[in-house]
């Protein structure tokens, strides 16, 4: 199941015009992208599966927004200061983080419906599709340029959804940031291809696949390399740095722009709750 960070960015993008559309959109490529990882069979299994998850997506929906409302308002109240200190920088990443864990055990029932279900056949198909999935993103991140080219300007996209066109000096930052941490975006590949191993190792302890589901997709470090936790915790702690020197160098006009896009995205959410 595809992390919910993607549906979280997803209805962000969308915010604007139709915040439904990004919630929706979520939904169909985290459904999609179960289906390609086991292909369920027979047909009926695999609409079973596609029904119980659709309903789980409704039915949490208004959770979603409202939890993510919470979010949006706690950044709202320390972005409209001229300054954010660090220690508000750290609180904002402790709420994102403790909002992901929230939303993925709001989701458990999902990962128990795909999980507890799989079979045989199914697994085959999961260890296949892993093993192509993994080799294509080795692949990418091989060819250093393309890689880099396609990850950045996926930064740099999230960064001008809030920001409007960014500085050179921002552009600048938003590059080295990224150049100093290429070995982060290489070993999050390794440690994907690490999950995908022990859940097939495990299987058929259908508990403990869905306990390792969980704390995979919830951050939890019990479960991650040693390696990757020490890359993780710097990149994080550069990251907060990163945002708070993009924050320093923004101009009155993108203050403007970033406090009038958080103002919009709310009121759609708020259009979502009213229904």
């Amino acid at each position: 199941m595809k992390i919910l960070g993607a549906l979280i960015l997803l209805v962000l993008l969308f915010a604007c015009s139709k915040v439904g559309v990004g919630y929706s959109l979520g939904t169909r490529q985290i459904k999609s992208k179960v289906d390609d990882a086991f292909d369920f069979s027979p047909r009926s299994k695999s609409k079973e599966v596609d029904k119980f998850l659709s309903a789980e997506f409704a039915k949490n929906k208004k959770v979603f927004f409202v939890k993510l409302k919470e979010q949006l308002h706690k950044v709202e109240a320390i972005t409209a200061k001229d300054q954010i200190t660090p220690a508000e920088g750290e609180e904002l990443h402790k709420d994102a983080a403790n909002f992901q864990k929230e939303m993925i055990l709001l989701f458990k029932p999902s990962f128990d419906k795909v999980l507890r279900e799989v079979n045989d056949a199914e697994m085959k198909v999961f260890k296949e599709y892993s093993s192509e999935q993994i080799t294509e993103k080795e692949e990418e991140a091989a060819d250093k340029k393309a890689f880099k080219k396609k990850k950045l300007a996926n930064i740099v996209r999230i960064a001008e959804f809030f920001l409007d066109d960014l500085s050179k000096d921002q552009q600048k930052l938003t590059e080295k940031f990224f150049d100093d941490h290429l070995n982060f975006y290489t070993e999050q590949i390794q440690m994907r291809k690490n999950f995908n191993a022990e859940l097939i190792k495990l299987y058929p302890q259908k508990d403990k696949m869905i306990d390792l589901s969980l704390a995979y997709y919830s951050g939890d470090n019990s479960i991650r390399t040693d390696t990757y936790i020490k890359q993780r915790e710097i990149f994080e702690n550069d990251l907060k740095n990163f945002i708070l020197e993009m924050w320093k160098l923004r101009s009155p006009e993108q203050k403007t722009f970033f406090q009038k896009r958080l103002k919009d995205i709310i009121h759609e959410v708020d259009k979502i709750l009213a229904e």
